[in-house]
């Protein structure tokens, strides 16, 4: 179990690493298949998703942050 990569999970995703150690012990990695040559990052993948982070909603948020770091520095002029 990758402990830290699921603790940057738990802390994005605003659930506690207990949490996310139980969905990551309860997914399954896919049977050998052509379509999955990454079964981890697969596993990683599905772990992000039911965990409410994905990459969409972080390039979102770290927009909004930075919209509202440059509005703040306005108001402070």
């Amino acid at each position: 179990m990758p402990v830290p990569a699921l603790k940057g999970i738990a802390k994005k995703g605003h659930k506690s690493l207990k949490t996310v150690e139980k969905i990551w012990k309860n997914t399954k990695l896919p049977k050998k298949s052509k379509k999955v040559k990454e079964p981890y990052a697969y596993k990683m993948a599905v772990v992000k998703k039911k965990a409410g982070v994905s990459n969409v909603l972080n390039k979102i948020e770290s927009y909004l942050d930075k919209q509202i770091e440059t509005l703040s520095a306005y108001d402070k002029d």
